[in-house]
């Protein structure tokens, strides 16, 4: 019969079930949804391989102990079996002879054996077979017990390759619970990984939070000294506006205290204002009209300047105009009229054309043509 033999996976659960304890999770994570989801289903597993490791060793030691009964009683049975088998031989082989020396005298009776060894042996017979009578009897009581044996042994053998086959299908789910448990504690290790991260991220942020903190509170500590500089500031200077108010209030409460004694004189005073009001609206209308007067006078100023200013420009060119063609009269005499040339004629030079758009004047050179046509055209 095959013995159940523990392997690997049997072993390492049976003697790291308890070895692992609880998990030991930070402080920071125990309010996490995830991490808390994933530890009760740890620790659901650790109950289930728990409970499943108790059940496979109570179901393997009781393998065991059916084993070890089983075969106490096949060795006894196969014992009591050999020591019956050997009686049954035994009787057998006396029978057998008993059957030898019954027949021996018989077959010789012609060879005159006496009738008194005859009844001798048959009663020996007769007292031999009835000796194996409960040899056989107990013999055959044992080959039906060894028939119920072997059945029960078939039946066990049954119950024993069941149990094989739970076993392995014990250990296909524990190997299950196992990868689940695996595949948790990696998830596990990745949310720490994660969560440290976090937390590095975190404590630069608070880092740079403190430090940021820090800037800004020493700029505002600065910017609140030098508004509380300006406000000082401010607050002497309204003193001193309010002192010179003050004085300026006292000054003015004087001269009322002086005007109070000099109210008499109000109507003499009005009237001379309203004099002065008369005189100055007088000599304000007079100074516009003198004003709007010199304003005229300025722009026919301005305007007379104007003309004499291009008629001094006009005399200027004029007289230019007047030199350049007086130069000219006397550097080109007059030329008779101009007689074109009969048509055909050899050796003729095509003169250019000097005439004056205008009135049609031809003049001797450009530079004459030049003022005849300014002149022409004025």
């Amino acid at each position: 019969m095959v013995q159940p033999q523990p392997d690997g996976p049997m072993q390492w659960d049976m003697s790291g079930e308890d070895s692992g304890g609880a998990l030991r999770v930070p402080p920071e994570l125990a309010a996490n949804e995830v991490v808390t989801k994933l530890l009760g289903d740890n620790q659901q597993l650790r109950e289930a391989l728990r409970r499943s490791n108790l059940a496979l060793r109570q179901r393997c030691e009781e393998m065991e102990g059916w084993q070890r009964r089983t075969r106490e009683e096949r060795e006894f049975l196969s014992c009591r079996f050999q020591e019956a088998r050997a009686l049954v031989e035994r009787l057998a082989q006396e029978n057998h002879s008993l059957q030898g020396l019954v027949n021996g005298p018989a077959s010789s009776s012609n060879h005159s054996c006496s009738s008194s060894q005859t009844e001798d042996l048959q009663g020996q017979s007769l007292a031999m077979l009835n000796w194996l009578q409960p040899s056989v009897v107990v013999l055959r009581g044992f080959c039906i017990f060894l028939c119920r044996l072997c059945s029960k042994v078939k039946a066990l053998q049954v119950a024993e390759r069941e149990q094989e086959q739970q076993r392995k299908q014990h250990h296909v789910a524990m190997d299950k619970l196992l990868l689940q448990t695996q595949s948790l504690e990696q998830a596990l290790k990745t949310e720490r990984h994660v969560v440290t991260e976090e937390k590095k991220k975190l404590t630069q942020l608070q880092h740079a939070y403190t430090c940021l903190f820090r800037d800004y509170d020493s700029k505002l500590k600065s910017e609140v000294k030098t508004h509380l500089r300006d406000l000082c500031s401010r607050l002497e200077e309204a003193e001193r506006a309010l002192a010179l108010k003050q004085d300026l209030i006292d000054k003015l409460k004087e001269e009322v205290e002086q005007q109070k004694g000099s109210l008499e004189t109000v109507p003499v005073l009005t009237a001379q204002a309203e004099i002065y009001k008369a005189d100055f609206l007088a000599e304000r209308e007079a100074r516009e009209k003198l004003n709007q007067k010199k304003e005229e006078l300025q722009d026919q100023l301005n305007k007379a300047m104007t003309d004499i200013e291009r008629l001094k420009q006009e005399a200027t060119s004029r007289a230019r105009m007047e030199q350049m063609k007086l130069r000219h009269l006397e550097d080109f005499p007059a030329r008779p009229p101009n007689i074109p040339p009969p048509q055909g004629a050899a050796g003729v030079e095509d003169l250019p054309d000097l005439c004056c758009p205008k009135c049609q004047y031809l003049a001797p050179d450009m530079d004459t043509l030049q003022i005849h046509v300014m002149d022409c055209i004025q």
